[in-house]
């Protein structure tokens, strides 16, 4: 304990005397907190380029990143998904695209069903998107699917009946592309990997080629950063 921090009631003295180690502790610290930054910019840039290569008109949801980091905050703090939709934005605009945020109060998309047209609100852990009318998708991509048809907050559902039976095969496609990368044979829970799922999922790639003609998806799920993001 360094005692000329202390003063002589015991109390902490406002401006603490700092060790050679501690600075010296600070300085790779802050090195290491730098490097991190660049690399982590450097990632979403590339992974910005991926997604500009696949369309440059993009539709997200707008989502409240500061309430997000009551719950995953470090989770949050580490992959900065705001800088990326940032970066994103720039990128899109820069190649005479854009990026549209959809509100997620008016469309709900995670709760409603475009086949019955029901709408059913699920927990966090929910990951996947089962409905009487056999409608089955894994969350995400499902609310990505649904994104897609809708314009000025409102969700088309006769176009999403139009486009599904071809996008669901995309959809199959790329959780079996998940299921067969997962990181040291490990499932991705977040992503509802670990959870049962009924019926198989799609192989044949003439099938997925014909699909891609009709609902334009993404052709090949994008890679995840290594060690990061």
């Amino acid at each position: 304990m360094n005692k000329e921090n202390y003063n002589v009631d015991g109390t902490l003295k406002k401006k603490l005397k700092k060790s050679k180690k501690y600075l010296k502790n600070q300085n790779i610290l802050a090195e290491n907190n730098r490097k991190l930054k660049t690399y982590r910019k450097r990632e979403h840039g590339k992974l910005a380029n991926e997604v500009i290569r696949l369309g440059k008109h993009i539709k997200t949801e707008k989502l409240s990143f500061k309430a997000f980091q009551k719950i995953w905050g470090k989770s949050i703090n580490f992959r900065a998904p705001a800088l990326f939709l940032s970066i994103l934005n720039r990128k899109a605009e820069n190649a005479g695209g854009r990026v549209d945020f959809i509100n997620t109060r008016k469309t709900a998309l995670s709760q409603i069903c475009h086949g019955c047209g029901t709408k059913k609100k699920k927990d966090l852990k929910t990951r996947w998107h089962t409905c009487d009318c056999e409608i089955k998708a894994q969350r995400d991509l499902y609310s990505a699917f649904l994104v897609r048809h809708v314009k000025d907050d409102i969700l088309d559902i006769s176009e999403a009946k139009k486009a599904w039976p071809s996008a669901n095969l995309l959809l199959e496609q790329a959780m079996s592309r998940l299921n067969q990368t997962a990181i040291g044979g490990q499932k991705l829970s977040s992503f509802g990997l670990n959870q049962s799922q009924s019926g198989s999922l799609v192989k044949d790639r003439s099938i997925i080629s014909d699909a891609l003609g009709v609902v334009g998806f993404i052709r090949e799920p994008l890679r995840a950063c290594k060690n990061s993001c």
